[in-house]
């Protein structure tokens, strides 16, 4: 059968979902695939299978609405964003070499200096933003830590994500004025 000849053109017809849904269904098999050849802690592994079934069990679809990152976010923001969630930044004091990591808060200069302390902890540099943040968070916490809910599936597009961003850009703005 010849379904590019007109008379089968009804049959090869695709809604933007049905596309969407097909490109996400090969993309999660390559991530489960990808897991199953590389070496990683148990629990990244976990948190990974955790997403990928919230997201199957629940038939999300992942598209440009429901991601950290908005659309038209700045790269500056974008990028402080992500130093916070992976350790990239001298900034948040969780740089992978512990050698080179300051070992205080920048801050407050008694605590150790780790991401969620200038988060959640600094009395230092506590303002709205970090009333919205912990205000949203009490309302979606799901228990796995405040990191890991807000990566979650369940959190996109939600409150807590944009608290979270409000609250990095506060920090590194405080950041920028010490300096």
């Amino acid at each position: 059968m010849d379904i590019s000849h007109p008379e089968y053109a009804d049959l090869a017809v695709y809604t933007k979902k049905e596309i969407q849904l097909y490109q996400q269904k090969i993309w999660l098999e390559a991530v489960e695939n990808r897991i199953k050849h590389k070496k990683m802690s148990a629990a990244n592994e976990e948190k990974i299978h955790r997403i990928i079934h919230v997201i199957r069990s629940k038939e999300l679809l992942l598209n440009n609405h429901n991601f950290l990152f908005r659309f038209n976010s700045d790269k500056r923001t974008d990028s402080f964003t992500m130093d916070f969630i992976h350790g990239n930044s001298n900034i948040f004091g969780h740089i992978r070499e512990e050698e080179e990591a300051r070992k205080l808060c920048l801050f407050c200069n008694m605590e150790e200096n780790k991401p969620e302390h200038q988060l959640i902890e600094c009395l230092e540099i506590q303002d709205n933003s970090y009333q919205h943040l912990i205000s949203s968070w009490a309302s979606q916490n799901q228990g796995a830590g405040l990191i890991t809910d807000i990566l979650a599936p369940e959190a996109c597009n939600s409150k807590l994500q944009s608290a979270f961003v409000k609250r990095v850009m506060f920090i590194v703005e405080q950041h920028d004025s010490i300096e």
